[in-house]
């Protein structure tokens, strides 16, 4: 079974239905931290931000004029889809994960916004923020992340790839530097 991430209400009511619970070997969500920015005020809020004020929300608390989305609130996403699932004895997988850091709607192809979006994907920060994202999946749940793209071309439509080509030098890669340090260092 799956849902998304954000609403253990509806894990609640998909395992209720019938005997779902019965038949449920696993539960699955979506886990992406960062949001999709639709909103005037949330695109104002992420220039006057910058590079350095995107990776302070996405380590710190959360933003309302941002919404869901920090590493933070991610991870409490997560307790909460667990706390329905555990007393059910069902484990929690992820079926699709990584940043998710988007203009959506008519604020799509804001060149600005677009700009700080892909050096955010670029800075050899996220590494960090990826390696803390990972392993608090990993403590949380015990599980592997189902990470969402491999290798793509980064457009308006998202900045999904770890890597933007194949032949990608690892370094210039923080996304997926961070994915393969983190699985030599934690091995299923």
């Amino acid at each position: 079974m799956s849902t998304q991430a954000v609403v253990p209400y509806f894990t609640q009511v998909i395992l209720s239905h019938r005997n779902a619970t019965g038949v449920t070997d696993a539960f699955a969500i979506v886990h992406f931290f960062g949001n999709t920015f639709e909103t005037a005020a949330q695109v104002a809020e992420v220039k006057r931000l910058g590079l350095d004020g995107l990776f302070a929300w996405l380590n710190g608390p959360a933003n309302p004029i941002l919404e869901y989305g920090s590493l933070g609130e991610v991870d409490a996403a997560v307790e909460a889809q667990l706390r329905v699932l555990r007393p059910l004895g069902i484990p929690l997988l992820s079926y699709e994960g990584g940043q998710h850091l988007l203009a959506g709607g008519s604020m799509r192809g804001d060149l600005q916004l677009e700009s700080i979006l892909d050096r955010v994907n670029r800075a050899p920060r996220m590494r960090s923020v990826y390696l803390k994202y990972l392993a608090s999946w990993h403590n949380r749940t015990g599980q592997p992340l189902q990470h969402y793209v491999h290798c793509d071309r980064w457009s308006v439509y998202g900045k999904w790839g770890a890597e933007e080509y194949a032949s990608q030098p690892r370094a210039r890669a923080p996304k997926l530097d961070a994915l393969l340090a983190f699985i030599a260092s934690s091995p299923l």
